[in-house]
């Protein structure tokens, strides 16, 4: 649906409703590679948004802050058939 947007309006649609579920009382976070964050939208303008990065490596190269990490999409978990994704979250001191 947001195939022909423009850069400025996926970030607008992106940031609306990450405020309005923060406003619900919600933690919400953009979810995306680095295709998404360089491409699709406009990473300045997100600065006060949790950021929730895909890059399947061991390592992981992105100059912004990121939340949340998701290293796999090949993990395992008891009870559970088939991979799943990993991640690990990055709190921020409170």
């Amino acid at each position: 649906r947001s195939y022909n947007q423009s850069k400025e309006s996926r970030t607008s649609c992106a940031m609306a409703f990450m405020d309005t579920i923060n406003h619900a009382g919600y933690r919400s976070a953009l979810y995306g590679n680095l295709n998404t964050f360089t491409k699709l939208v406009d990473i300045n303008k997100l600065g006060n948004y949790e950021k929730w990065f895909a890059q399947y490596d061991t390592s992981i190269y992105f100059p912004y802050e990121i939340s949340i990490w998701q290293y796999t999409d090949k993990g395992t978990v008891d009870g559970i058939e088939g991979n799943v994704d990993l991640n690990i979250t990055f709190p921020k001191n409170q």
